[in-house]
């Protein structure tokens, strides 16, 4: 019995020879010959190397795309998580909140002030590139650098002063996947002024923040294209920093009295302002020659004469709006006490002094005792009154008084005045 191919199942062998993928039929029929022919041997064999050949290639194929995909599924997903970040940290800043960091003159990193989520408080958040490194304990630590393969993120409490301090932040994480690194990152804040110019009382001055981020696979992976070997991803955007249309109030100066000052002792103030775009610089225009202005608006300076000392100041915010102000500074002698002996008073009976009188300053002062004195006196206004313990004999009492000028408490001093208290019965004497 003898077997010969009749056809190819599905598509079969065309007339003209050409061949597509199919199962081989064989059909048995009875003749004179005893098997395959050489022809027929070749044939199928060549069939068989086909189907292999095209599966493999397949397979090859299949996997080199599953692999471009995993990359560019892990570039995009680390691109993802740092825009969302930036943008969630930044649209919870005010105006003036953000400011950038650099690495040796290049920028890193952008620092932000304000309310954070994550730790339901008022932090400064860093969010940049920066080296990975493994503690004693396991975990990994980030430290900003130019050449950081990683973008991490850390969060620190603001000390007292409200600024952002440099170590121990009490959280930080990476929000690249390990397997994309960092190629590049810039940042850049831009302000943005109304149409309303910064004269006007409600003009929206705002700010946006620019980045550009590029990632790339951090090994190569398989495949037939260098960008399935090693893909890389661009991310340029701009976030506005504040609430979007929020409305901001002009520069103002909010400084309309200063303190008064006393004759050949330093002076110390400040100036204050709002509005406009934070932070601000000071600046002295014109005016007494010894007051001074220094950038963060602290007046200070030594007046050697009594009088009024004007001055005209001068602010300038983030955005370059510029408001002067005059102001004027009241100048006047040290504060001394007149008094120097107080009425004697007797044990056991309510004492009332003479009232206390003192010179310089601006005429209006605030009475005071101090620590030292006996506990059983008080002082009202100029008048010290009490009732003395009675110990069966004459006794000399330390009074300590302070008195301060009310409109410049800087302006003071103090004195000890002695106070007698006799035995026996009567009253105070208090003339």
């Amino acid at each position: 019995m003898n077997y010969k191919i009749t056809k190819l199942r599905n598509y079969g062998i065309t007339e003209c020879g050409k061949i597509k993928f199919s199962d081989l039929v064989i059909q048995k029929f009875s003749n004179s010959r005893s098997g395959f022919t050489l022809i027929e041997l070749v044939v199928s064999v060549a069939l068989f190397i086909v189907a292999i050949s095209i599966a493999l290639f397949a397979v090859v194929g299949t996997n080199g795309l599953i692999q471009k995909a995993d990359a560019r599924s892990a570039v995009s997903e680390s691109t993802r998580s740092v825009s969302e970040m930036i943008r969630q940290t930044v649209n919870n800043a005010p105006i003036g909140g953000v400011s950038i960091l650099s690495d040796q003159a290049t920028t890193v990193a952008i620092q932000v002030k304000g309310f954070s989520e994550l730790q339901s408080s008022n932090t400064c958040t860093v969010i940049g590139r920066a080296t990975a490194t493994i503690d004693a304990s396991g975990e990994e630590k980030y430290t900003l650098a130019k050449s950081g393969a990683v973008i991490a993120i850390l969060i620190y409490n603001l000390d007292s002063a409200g600024l952002c301090p440099k170590l121990n932040p009490i959280y930080q994480n990476r929000l690249t996947n390990p397997q994309a690194i960092v190629k590049e990152i810039q940042f850049s804040l831009q302000n943005i002024v109304c149409v309303g110019g910064a004269i006007s009382p409600t003009c929206a001055i705002k700010q946006m923040l620019r980045y550009s981020l590029k990632l790339e696979l951090a090994q190569k992976g398989a495949g037939g294209t260098s960008e399935a070997r090693q893909p890389t991803l661009t991310v340029q955007e701009g976030v506005p920093i504040g609430l979007i249309n929020e409305a901001f109030l002009a520069l103002k100066i909010e400084t309309t009295t200063l303190p008064n000052g006393t004759t050949n002792q330093p002076y110390i103030s400040s100036l204050v302002a709002s509005g406009g775009v934070p932070s601000y610089t000071w600046l002295k225009v014109s005016g007494s020659s010894w007051v001074t202005i220094s950038s963060d608006g602290t007046i200070g300076g030594t007046p050697t004469s009594i009088g009024i000392a004007t001055f005209k100041a001068s602010v300038t915010d983030l955005a370059g709006t510029n408001l002067n102000k005059d102001l004027s500074i009241t100048i006047s002698n040290p504060v001394s006490i007149l008094t120097n002996t107080l009425v004697q008073a007797t044990e056991g009976v309510l004492y009332t002094s003479n009232s206390l009188s003192a010179n310089g300053g601006s005429g209006s002062y605030t009475w005071s005792l101090e620590t030292g004195s006996p506990v059983w006196l008080t002082i009202s206004g100029a008048v010290i009154t009490g009732t003395p313990p009675t110990v069966g004999a004459t006794t000399i009492y330390d009074v300590i008084v302070k008195v301060q000028d009310t409109n410049n408490p800087n302006n003071n001093t103090t004195e000890t005045l002695q106070l007698t208290v006799k035995t026996g019965g009567g009253t105070g004497d208090s003339n």
